[in-house]
């Protein structure tokens, strides 16, 4: 005697046979089966798209922060170029307009600095998004991580753990803080050292908004820093 079921559902399912004897007694048997879901829908393929996902946003940035930097690239020649061909004209005119020689070398200079604080601005921006882009990632990563259940999630609990660490490893924040001050002090004749002097109780915040006041960011660019 045989039986077939056709399109259920997938999960756990229990079938009983009852069987009556000629004396009117009966008894049952049960045998338990489970149905699983379709591969396209395993903790493996959840897995894998989510890993998928992950390498969209990291592919994402890598191109807008490429982007950025041919433009930043761009810049600095148009601007070496401009200044090469005017070096050009005052070289000829220099016997007799010294002072005005001097002037645009000032305005060169002025430019190159506001260039230099620019880049500054957008060094930190740059900074600021893609940590807040790699802490997004990890809480998406432990909330997928939080969902794996069952035996057959051990391994792919392991991955997803290690991609985690990996992020981790790649969110900088003291490091790189220190680093941006050194180069801003070079640039802004030792500002944050002398602030850190005369104001030793500033917080970290304080002491970066100060930064972006001496750079002259608007407050649209400062709000996401």
């Amino acid at each position: 005697m045989t039986k077939e079921f056709s399109n259920l559902a997938e999960g756990e399912y229990t079938f009983q046979v009852e069987a009556v004897f000629a004396d009117g007694t009966s008894t049952i048997d049960e045998f338990k089966f489970v149905i699983l879901p379709p591969w396209y829908r395993s903790s493996v393929a959840y897995l894998f798209y989510f890993i998928l996902f992950l390498f969209f946003l990291w592919y994402l940035y890598r191109w807008d922060d490429l982007r950025v930097k041919r433009k930043k690239r761009q810049a600095v020649l148009e601007k070496d170029r401009e200044l090469f061909q005017k070096e050009k004209s005052l070289k000829r005119k220099m016997p007799v307009k010294s002072t005005r020689l001097w002037n645009l070398k000032k305005k060169n200079w002025s430019t190159t600095f506001s260039t230099k604080s620019q880049e500054m601005a957008n060094l930190m921006i740059n900074f600021v998004r893609k940590n807040e882009m790699l802490t997004e990632i990890k809480h998406e990563l432990f909330k997928v991580i939080s969902t794996l259940k069952g035996e057959n999630t051990k391994q792919p609990k392991q991955m997803l753990m290690v991609v985690s660490s990996k992020i981790d490893s790649n969110i900088q924040s003291d490091e790189v803080l220190k680093r941006i001050e050194e180069q801003f002090d070079l640039i802004h004749n030792n500002f944050m050292k002398r602030l850190s002097e005369k104001h030793p109780d500033l917080s970290t915040n304080e002491r970066m908004m100060c930064a972006y006041l001496k750079m002259n960011l608007s407050s649209k660019e400062i709000a996401p820093l």
